[in-house]
């Protein structure tokens, strides 16, 4: 099944969080989040949201997982692998929220992967990360 939304669109709606626009770009509670980014690289929260948002930047389609639908609230999110980004693999799951013709980016996980990734076109993603991850708390 092809990817759910345009990853082009995805990624110039970040550009534009990136260069000012905070409608741009929502980002979940920090433990799914910009806490697992914090923790990884080292970073405080607001450096973290940046790097998520340079991360989404490099995504690629040679790297989409599937498109699943979140439990309760039938919404549809895509999830990516996103391979050697800053030293590891990340989960990167998302989805767009329709705002009186407007549209904004959701990050609900960016987290370096807990399992071995087998992206749709047959690219594996291993795991690279290891150490606690207090975002699974």
């Amino acid at each position: 099944m092809p990817a759910k939304y345009n990853l082009k669109a995805v990624q110039q709606y970040v550009q534009e969080w990136l260069d000012g626009n905070d409608d741009r770009m929502w980002f979940t509670p920090r433990r799914k989040s910009y806490g697992a980014v914090s923790f990884v690289c080292n970073e405080d929260d607001e450096i973290a949201q940046e790097t998520i948002a340079k991360g989404f930047l490099k995504l690629n389609s040679d790297t989409f997982f599937n498109t699943q639908y979140l439990s309760g609230r039938g919404v549809a999110v895509d999830v990516y692998g996103l391979e050697n980004y800053r030293r590891h693999n990340w989960y990167v799951k998302f989805y767009l929220i329709d705002e009186a013709d407007d549209q904004c980016v959701a990050s609900i996980s960016f987290h370096p992967l807990d399992e071995t990734m087998t992206c749709e076109n047959g690219n594996v993603l291993a795991i690279t990360f290891q150490g606690a991850r207090p975002w699974k708390n």
